[in-house]
């Protein structure tokens, strides 16, 4: 952390813990699976030499997905008791739900690129952020249930016909591609190489993200703070 520089917690431990497990076993996933896919390719041979060989490449491949679908399942407990236990607002300004404020953002966001108008004033979750944060929904539906049936074989052919392996190999594959593309050339661009944080934004890390930096990606959100006597003006 920088000297002399006032910071708010944005994240707490589980929310940096959660990310770190996800992004790791991301990353193990996207370095196994793709290899096996295409593993006719010289850059996919190479790999699998890296990994041991692919017994090696699909252990390892399993039990990062093992643990992903694990985090996940766990993340959807804690959602559960903040909505049904806690009672939080499903829709409120802290909220990662999606609700109207969101569209009017991204309408604004297209006038601000096209010099139209001012740069929207963001709460605590962008829309982006939002929908980074539904797309695992997506694709542990998608690409975990089709990986499991892979996984198990025979379990799976036992409720449904055998073609249904054919097609939950190119949704496993296809989903992973497509999930891998927008980490790669979206999230990344938008999380830690945009220009005020490049090349590393450290909040999700950290979970203390800097007042000033706040003040200027998510105005809303430092407004409303100041208002509650959270931070100090700056």
């Amino acid at each position: 952390m920088e000297e002399g520089k006032d910071y708010y917690v944005r994240f707490n431990w589980y929310h940096r813990l959660s990310h770190f497990v996800m992004m790791t076993t991301f990353i193990g996933c996207t370095l196994t699976g793709p290899p096996l896919k295409y593993s006719y390719d010289f850059w996919a041979q190479a790999m699998m030499n890296f990994w041991g060989g692919v017994h090696n490449a699909g252990l390892i491949h399993r039990v990062m997905a093992g643990f992903m679908v694990g985090v996940f399942v766990v993340h959807a407990i804690y959602l559960m008791y903040w909505v049904v236990i806690r009672k939080a607002d499903v829709f409120g300004p802290d909220s990662i739900f999606f609700r109207k404020k969101d569209l009017y953002d991204l309408i604004g966001m297209i006038k601000w690129f096209f010099d139209r108008g001012e740069r929207p004033r963001f709460e605590r979750f962008t829309f982006w952020e939002k929908f980074d944060w539904f797309a695992v929904f997506w694709g542990i539906a998608m690409i975990g249930t089709s990986g499991f049936a892979l996984w198990f074989p025979t379990v799976t052919g036992q409720f449904v016909s055998g073609i249904f392996l054919n097609v939950a190999r190119i949704i496993h594959g296809d989903e992973a591609i497509l999930a891998i593309g927008w980490i790669l050339f979206v999230h990344l661009y938008n999380s830690h190489l945009r220009m005020n944080v490049f090349p590393l934004d450290p909040v999700i890390f950290t979970g203390r993200m800097p007042v000033e930096h706040l003040k200027h990606d998510k105005r809303a959100w430092y407004d409303r703070l100041v208002q509650e006597g959270k931070i100090k003006p700056q």
